[in-house]
């Protein structure tokens, strides 16, 4: 990427007592393809080493979702109970969304 080009990036949050539910983290943690959920240190410090400053970021998603999601989890799989919270928050996530722009040449 040149020097001045911008970039948009979305990665999973890094969420305690959560990582344990998505079947893709989960999967790499066993050896499985790569999927990551950053701290925002983390991934501001990742960028940063890359040469990148950012401009702009924002989570996407919804703490009720999350909240439905963890509470779900802890129903079927601690308390092995078919119990379930309704909710309208269908398939979601919780990322982060950054707005980079390349400033130096690493």
């Amino acid at each position: 990427m040149n020097v001045g080009g911008h970039i948009v990036i979305s990665t999973p949050k890094h969420i305690p007592f959560f990582n344990w539910y998505d079947p893709a983290w989960i999967r790499w943690s066993f050896g499985g393809e790569p999927h990551r959920h950053f701290k925002k240190k983390e991934l501001f410090s990742l960028l940063q080493s890359f040469g990148f400053e950012i401009e702009d970021y924002h989570l996407e998603g919804t703490i009720h979702w999350l909240f439905t999601r963890w509470v779900n989890g802890f129903f079927k799989y601690v308390l092995r109970s078919k119990k379930q919270i309704k909710s309208s928050w269908k398939p979601g996530y919780f990322n982060w969304v950054i707005v980079a722009k390349k400033e130096r040449e690493i």
